[in-house]
């Protein structure tokens, strides 16, 4: 799963949507604020046949970058006279969605599509502009024929990007086609750049495991390894059984 999402190999998306049943990612999108009909029988569901605003997308990865805490988004914080006597200040509203600990995993793993060092068949998405990061970034990319976008997040900010034509002319340019990954990491990386920023705790009920990326199991003397998190009593039984003994 870590690699299927880091090189954004579609078909685990798709066998994990019809394993669950095609209604559960309609009710879940619904919950991380997307808007509109949302299909409940679409098996193409889970590779983005719907489509969503730019807003509705960074709302959405803002509730795993609060460890599945949605925060309703305002526009307006606050209004002050000039003097500063408050005239207006937002309340804030959120709700849990999403286990912190599920959602620790998941940041975690999408951290890999910055990771170069993974490379089977392709390389990770994100790898094209892993030498331009300076911090730790989860995201995920995504494409179709007219658009291209790039969203990334830490614990401090949440960072979308969309480039497309405003015609929806088809983008065959590659270089078009990695706009938005550019554009992503200057962004974020001038953001942070005389600003202190950091991971999240790794939280008590979850262990790290240095494995193999491709494998998944331990590597051997000359491969690349990574640390690999899960739920403490999740560990899969064939690392289980060695890390025990």
């Amino acid at each position: 799963m870590l690699y299927a999402l880091s090189v954004s190999d579609n078909i685990y998306a798709m066998k994990t949507h019809l394993f669950l049943g095609t209604d559960v990612l309609s009710r879940r999108l619904k919950e991380f604020g997307f808007e509109g009909e949302i299909p409940t029988d679409l098996p193409s569901l889970a590779l983005g046949t719907k489509e969503v605003s730019l807003e509705e997308l960074t709302r959405a990865y803002s509730a795993l970058a609060n460890l599945g805490t949605y925060i309703y988004p305002k526009v307006i914080t606050k209004i002050t006279t000039y003097d500063g006597e408050i005239l207006y200040e937002a309340k804030t509203k959120k709700k849990e969605i999403a286990n912190d600990t599920d959602t620790y995993i998941l940041n975690e793993t999408m951290t890999s599509i910055f990771d170069n060092k993974i490379i089977y068949n392709t390389r990770p998405t994100g790898a094209i502009i892993s030498s331009l990061l300076t911090n730790k970034y989860a995201g995920k990319s995504g494409s179709t024929d007219t658009d291209n976008w790039m969203v990334g997040y830490n614990q401090d900010l949440v960072l979308a990007i969309w480039t497309g034509y405003d015609d929806n002319k088809i983008i065959t340019s590659s270089s078009d086609k990695r706009y938005a990954k550019y554009v992503f990491a200057d962004v974020i990386e001038k953001y942070f750049k005389d600003k202190d920023t950091s991971w999240y705790d790794t939280p008590s009920d979850v262990i790290g495991i240095d494995l193999n990326p491709i494998t998944g199991f331990y590597g051997n003397m000359n491969d690349y390894t990574k640390t690999f998190y899960f739920r403490k009593s999740n560990i899969p039984w064939y690392i289980k059984m060695l890390y025990l003994n």
